[in-house]
């Protein structure tokens, strides 16, 4: 660091009071030292002495801020500046972050909403199906139709109508449908069916040669119908391939309506399997 000294230096005739007026001068001497280097030091000297060390100089004003100053204002000019662009790109990072995460805690709640919305959608169309499939009539695979009764009445009365063209043992298209709707699940022990049409009104009481009735497994009676009507028997189906192996059987009800017939029949376990008529 550069320090400058001031001395007031009066003219020597000033000073011995001469006879001669004369206007008084001052002159402003400096000194200029650098105090990095040498000790501060008095500026009052025993009289007849002077400092070596010292050299008087005179600057003007401008030359008081020489370059060192400059230079030191420059440098932290300098530094300010460059502080004041980090700080401002760690701004804009922090604040795209901060917009980016904001981004997706917003898509992820509208992702939830519409997913809440299409489930209830879906449960309320389900229920409308659900409705729809034990209305008085309905529609069913390849032109069938299907009239869902009560089966809460007499089981004369109180029964599902199925008018089934694939289920006709004659029927060698597979088409992959199986027994296993709610039309056989009225009851824990099944639906009272009849079946009328040209498919059939009757379940053979022989196995019929796969592939029949559109399936694979073809469901055929094994046991006596009643002849009485008015009155039932129990008896099987019994589920086939290549007409002689009986994979799975279940155990049924038949009545006898005074002309037709019903049968209690639950839904099949195994697919492709179907009740056929003939």
């Amino acid at each position: 660091m550069n320090a400058i000294k001031n001395f007031d230096v009066r003219h020597p005739s000033t000073q011995q009071g001469t006879t001669q007026k004369r206007a008084p001068m001052n002159k402003i001497v400096r000194f200029y030292y650098n105090a990095r280097y040498s000790k501060q030091q008095a500026f009052e000297y025993p009289k007849g002495q002077a400092s070596t060390a010292i050299e008087p100089q005179i600057f003007s004003s401008e030359e008081r801020t020489g370059s060192s100053s400059i230079r030191d204002i420059s440098i932290d000019e300098s530094f300010d500046e460059t502080e004041t662009i980090f700080c401002s790109t760690r701004a804009l990072i922090i604040t795209f972050i901060i917009i980016v995460l904001i981004i997706i805690v917003v898509a992820i709640t509208i992702g939830v909403i519409i997913g809440t919305v299409n489930s209830r959608e879906n449960s309320s169309s389900s229920e409308n199906s659900n409705t729809s499939s034990l209305s008085t009539v309905a529609s069913s695979y390849m032109g069938s139709t299907v009239s869902i009764g009560s089966q809460t009445g007499l089981p004369c009365s109180s029964y599902t109508t199925i008018n089934d063209p694939t289920r006709s043992v004659t029927q060698t298209t597979v088409y992959g449908v199986c027994d296993q709707s709610e039309i056989f699940n009225a009851t824990t022990h099944g639906s009272w069916i009849r079946f009328v049409g040209a498919g059939g009104t009757t379940i053979p009481l022989l196995s019929p040669a796969p592939p029949a009735c559109g399936a694979y497994v073809v469901g055929w009676f094994n046991g006596t119908m009643p002849t009485t009507p008015g009155t039932s028997m129990n008896a099987t189906i019994c589920f086939s391939v290549y007409q002689s192996v009986v994979l799975i059987e279940r155990q049924i009800e038949v009545m006898n309506c005074n002309g037709f017939f019903i049968y209690l029949l639950p839904p099949v376990d195994l697919c492709n399997g179907r009740y056929c008529t003939t």
